[in-house]
C-alpha cells in the first residue's frame, strides 16, 4: 500500500536488518494499529463518521492504484515538487476556512438575534424541508455518500500519485467539502478510513511472507496505545489550535520537500 509510508521503515531496515519488503509489510501493521487506536479513541468521543470512513476507504482503494500508475508520467523530482507545492497550498486553507466559518456564524448570530421568533421557526421549517428532500437509501444520505465517494476517489488518486499517507489529503478534503464536519471528526474519520485499507495491505503482505510477527506484534501494540492516547489528548485541544498546528506541519513538510529537490 503506497499511501501509508511509515517512519519505522528506516529503523526496520537499518537497525533490525529487515529486507525492504519485510519492512514495508511489518510497518503496515503499525499503520493499521495507528488507524485502529486513533479511530476508536475519536469514536468514543463521538468524533468519527463511520459511513464516510467506509466510503472513502472503498473509493480510495480503487483510485490509489490509478494514482500509482500515473507516477510514470512525471519524474521523481517533479513528483516531489508537486507534492511540496500541494502541501504548502493546502496547509493555510484549513485555518482560513475555520476563520471564514467563524465570521459567518457570528454574522448569522447577529441576524438571528434581530429576528429571533419568526426566523427561528422559519429556519427550522426550512431545515426540516431540506432534510426531508434529501434522497436516502437504506437510511443512507445518498448526496453525502456520493460526496464522500468522490473525496475518496480524489484523495486515493493523489495519495497513490504522491506516495504519502492519505490523512494529509483526506483531512483537508473532509473539512472543505463537508460543511457540517468539524476538524476533530475529520481527523477521526480519516483514521477510520485507514483501517480497512491497511487490513487488506497487511493480509496481502502476510500471504507473501513480508510480515515478521516477533517485530510486528510489539510494534503494533505500542503504536495502538500511543495513537489511542494521543487521540484522547487531541479531542481536548481546541479546534482552532489544531487548524494552525496542521497548517504549520503541512507548510513545513512541503517546504522541506521542495527544498530537497532544489539541492540536487
Amino acid at each position: 500500500d503506497t499511501r501509508h509510508v511509515s517512519p519505522s521503515i528506516p529503523i526496520l531496515t537499518g537497525t533490525l536488518k529487515l529486507s525492504q519488503h519485510a519492512a514495508h509489510g511489518t510497518s503496515l501493521c503499525a499503520v493499521l494499529a495507528c488507524g485502529l487506536g486513533g479511530a476508536v479513541s475519536y469514536g468514543f468521543a463521538g468524533c468519527m463518521d463511520m459511513q464516510a470512513a467506509l466510503a472513502i476507504a472503498a473509493a480510495g482503494s480503487f483510485s490509489a492504484n490509478l494514482g500509482a500508475r500515473a507516477t510514470t508520467l512525471l519524474s521523481q523530482t517533479r513528483l516531489k515538487q508537486c507534492l511540496g507545492a500541494f502541501m504548502i497550498f493546502i496547509g493555510p486553507t484549513i485555518p482560513l476556512k475555520g476563520h471564514l466559518k467563524k465570521k459567518d456564524e457570528e454574522a448569522r448570530a447577529k441576524e438571528g438575534g434581530a429576528s429571533a421568533g419568526p426566523s427561528a421557526g422559519s429556519s427550522a421549517g426550512s431545515a426540516d424541508a431540506k432534510e426531508s428532500g434529501s434522497a436516502e437509501l437504506f437510511g443512507i444520505d445518498m448526496e453525502k455518500a456520493m460526496r464522500n465517494l468522490t473525496i475518496g476517489l480524489g484523495t486515493g488518486f493523489l495519495s497513490g500519485l504522491f506516495g504519502v499517507g492519505g490523512g494529509a489529503i483526506t483531512v483537508p478534503a473532509l473539512t472543505f467539502f463537508n460543511e457540517d464536519m468539524n476538524f476533530h471528526t475529520a481527523l477521526g474519520t480519516s483514521l477510520g478510513a485507514m483501517v480497512p485499507i491497511s487490513m487488506v495491505g497487511v493480509a496481502t503482505h502476510a500471504k507473501l511472507g513480508n510480515v515478521v510477527p516477533r517485530i510486528a506484534a510489539p510494534l503494533a501494540a505500542g503504536t495502538m496505545l500511543g495513537a489511542f492516547g494521543m487521540a484522547q489528548v487531541g479531542v481536548q485541544i481546541p479546534e482552532e489550535h489544531l487548524h494552525y498546528f496542521f497548517c504549520a506541519v503541512m507548510v513545513l513538510l512541503g517546504s522541506r520537500t521542495v527544498a530537497g529537490t532544489l539541492k540536487k
